[in-house]
């Protein structure tokens, strides 16, 4: 994985820290919530005790410049692959 990876997460923090994108606006809640985070998030995330569970990271088609390309599902680092209909809402 890069630093440019992302993953699904639940996250439970009183500290807002970790964005959260509802109706186009990033909001920066508290409490518990899933999000999408990158590499350097997830791994502050763990760090801080703030991370439920284990993150399921994004699998993609292509990368291309300054676009993840098209997510094909998310794999855990169990190995558990999640279609992207299934993603976390």
């Amino acid at each position: 994985m890069q630093d440019e990876d992302y993953a699904e997460v639940e996250l439970d923090t009183e500290d807002a820290l970790y964005p959260l994108a509802i109706d186009n606006e990033i909001i920066y809640p508290t409490g518990r919530f899933r999000t999408r985070l990158t590499r350097v998030m997830v791994d502050m995330a763990i760090k801080r005790g703030h991370l439920v569970g284990e993150p399921a990271w994004a699998v993609v088609d292509e990368r291309v410049a300054g676009d993840i390309g098209r997510v094909r599902g998310w794999i855990t680092t169990g190995g558990t692959v999640v279609p992207p209909e299934m993603e976390y809402q």
